[in-house]
């Protein structure tokens, strides 16, 4: 199960990721963080993937263009 927390600093959506992500999880995820963006005008994400486990990186690829991963080694590819 995976558990977010998402913060708002020095104008960027701060979303940390704990636990195991499926398909389904990172998909309600990208809904929550796009209507935060939209209603706030945020432009600017960084992920802190430091306790995420077996999370494939496929599942940001389209964030990639436009946030900052922390922790990339973290988790499996």
């Amino acid at each position: 199960m995976m558990k977010t927390e998402l913060e708002y600093k020095k104008n960027t959506l701060v979303i940390s990721v704990e636990g195991f992500a499926n398909m389904e999880e990172i998909r309600r995820l990208k809904q929550k963080m796009y209507i935060i963006m939209n209603e706030y005008g945020i432009t600017e994400l960084s992920f802190n993937l430091k306790n995420a486990q077996n999370i494939d990186i496929g599942m940001f690829e389209e964030f990639l263009p436009q946030c900052h991963i922390e922790n990339i080694d973290s988790f499996k590819i």
